[in-house]
């Protein structure tokens, strides 16, 4: 959840909703003529870089543990503090009269509707968010994705995948996590689900300088999730912050699935 995003949106401008997508209720609308292509482009390149995002209320942020977007259905507005996000890039896909379709890199927590909004905003005549594609989640791309009926073919059929581009190892799929290992004596207390502690890292290692790090300077709102393994490099655990510095277990792994095979 927390690797970097890739999306394509369609905004469409001259409307402007509750909800910041067509689902809403329209709060203003207006014709509006061809987009100005060099005016949009030198808004484009303020919003890109690090910049300060209101979260939406048609969010699932909590409030008192209750996602804002109840509160929104009752017509309740709550105040929220704005976020620093990061969007790393914005292209230009195509432009049909009233709406622009962008490819968008941005990092975990950032709203494209909100986007879309703040973007018809500074343009002068509202926009909102007419459509959305997840594309990319980190190095994972879409076009390398199969189809639900795809993935139920082969399981239906008792297939062997044939073709490696089907298959991600557990090692690629926690590539982007912080690594530790840890001393032989330490492996069946892990895999018993023992909170990971100072102790059982091995220091000599890679990895340990990059969680201290983490942990003293978490990125985003997401728990920091930690691939630990053996001396020779095997899956054991992932473990996860929990207040602070203490590091519980939440998913061990036995020999026999470190062997195994995720379809993507």
């Amino acid at each position: 959840m927390s690797l970097p995003k890739e999306y394509i949106a369609s905004i469409k401008f001259g409307t402007e909703t509750d909800s910041m997508d067509l689902d809403g209720r329209i709060i203003r609308h207006r014709k509006i003529a061809d987009l100005d292509m060099d005016k949009l482009n030198s808004i484009l390149m303020d919003f890109t870089g690090l910049i300060e995002q209101l979260p939406p209320m048609y969010s699932a942020l909590k409030h008192k543990g209750r996602p804002l977007y109840k509160f929104a259905r009752m017509g309740i507005d709550i105040k929220r503090e704005p976020r620093e996000i990061e969007i790393m890039g914005i292209e230009v896909l195509k432009t049909q009269k009233d709406i622009l379709t962008l490819k968008i890199r941005c990092n975990s927590g950032t709203y494209i509707r909100s986007l879309a909004n703040d973007i018809g905003k500074v343009y002068g005549t509202g926009a909102v968010l007419a459509g959305l594609i997840r594309t990319g989640i980190g190095d994972f791309s879409i076009s390398t994705a199969k189809t639900i009926d795809a993935v139920l073919d082969v399981a239906g059929n008792n297939k062997a995948v044939e073709s490696s581009d089907w298959i991600i190892s557990l090692q690629e799929l926690f590539k982007e996590n912080i690594s530790v290992y840890i001393s032989k004596c330490s492996e069946k207390k892990v895999l018993n689900g023992s909170p990971l502690r100072a102790d059982m890292i091995d220091t000599d290692r890679k990895g340990l300088p990059d969680l201290l790090k983490e942990l003293k300077n978490p990125k985003g709102r997401f728990k920091t999730v930690i691939a630990v393994r053996s001396e020779r490099g095997n899956m054991l655990t992932l473990h996860e912050t929990v207040k602070g510095y203490r590091m519980e277990n939440i998913k061990s792994f036995d020999e026999d699935f470190t062997k195994s095979v995720v379809i993507f």
